[in-house]
């Protein structure tokens, strides 16, 4: 969950908590999604990964570099759809 995936975008450590949190409930029951996770395990590892302090640093830098890609990537997106527009405008569509 907080690593990226080309089919999903990365999640802050608090997001990875919520999921595995609503995993750990009946589906439909407080926006359950199933019970995949012992929550007595799940509660545990939350613990132990909160209270590290280096874990949490990494796990929000990691965030942090993943969204900059991502906007990154916007970023270069638009600039080449917009320089695409330019040259299909200009009709010169095989320079595009």
């Amino acid at each position: 969950m907080t690593s990226q995936r080309s089919y999903n975008k990365v999640k802050s450590a608090e997001e990875a908590f919520e999921d595995l949190k609503r995993h750990t409930k009946p589906y439909g029951i407080d926006d359950g999604l199933g019970m995949f996770y012992n929550p007595d395990l799940v509660d545990k590892f939350i613990e132990v990964i909160s209270n590290s302090k280096t874990t949490m640093d990494n796990l929000r830098d990691a965030k942090e570099q993943a969204d900059l890609k991502i906007s990154y990537k916007v970023e270069e997106d638009q600039k080449r759809a917009h320089h695409d527009r330019q040259f299909i405008l200009k009709g010169d569509v095989k320079n595009a």
